[in-house]
């Protein structure tokens, strides 16, 4: 899935530059920073080096769309995440310090500096939600990813022995909306086909009750 940038240009690379070191204390990448503030792979690694005096960790970020709905622990602090995001959204920020700060809000006084879903993931995660509102979709995130069908059909090779998966075999698979629970109110990130929501917090003290 093709995903449009986040707008950057109200902000100058002086700017986008002294903006980086903010990122990095939320344990940031280089390539987290080159990403999201729009600067170029060199002056990101050198931001980087400059502030920890070694070179950031490299590899691909993160591109699984379905991850936040994987597990329980996922999807509420996603949910946490996008809650804080769209909050101070409506203090007119940019949508590149708006990020900065919900993201900022959510590592260092939501869940202490300890936490699975990452800059990049948390980054990936308002791309997402944007593209979606972008195609008129507003208030859900369209998710794809490879239809599980794939993976139990009998794949072509080449002369050379490599597979391959037809690409007409990935396709949208599940939509994430927000929707409050049915017992506590609050929202959170579930698919649009969950029918009566009930969050993973009342569940277990409803297991606890039932002891």
């Amino acid at each position: 899935m093709e995903f449009t940038p986040i707008r950057r240009n109200a902000i100058s690379r002086k700017e986008r530059i002294a903006l980086a070191p903010q990122l990095l204390d939320c344990g940031a990448r280089a390539v987290t920073i080159s990403k999201v503030l729009g600067l170029s792979a060199t002056d990101a690694r050198n931001i980087y080096r400059d502030k920890f005096g070694t070179k950031s960790a490299s590899g691909k970020t993160p591109e699984s769309e379905s991850w936040y709905l994987q597990t329980d622990s996922r999807r509420i602090h996603s949910s946490m995440f996008l809650q804080i995001y769209d909050d101070v959204m409506k203090f007119n920020y940019d949508p590149v310090r708006g990020f900065l700060r919900a993201y900022s809000l959510y590592y260092d006084d939501i869940c202490q500096k300890q936490t699975d879903l990452t800059p990049e993931r948390a980054h990936l995660l308002i791309r997402m939600k944007r593209d979606s509102e972008r195609l008129g979709a507003k208030g859900e995130i369209h998710v794809r990813q490879v239809s599980k069908s794939v993976f139990g059909a009998e794949t072509n090779k080449t002369k050379s022995g490599k597979k391959i998966i037809n690409k007409d075999d990935e396709r949208e698979v599940d939509v994430m909306v927000f929707k409050s629970c049915r017992k506590c109110g609050v929202k959170h990130i579930v698919s649009k086909a969950s029918l009566n929501y009930k969050c993973p917090s009342c569940e277990d003290a409803e297991a606890y009750r039932q002891q």
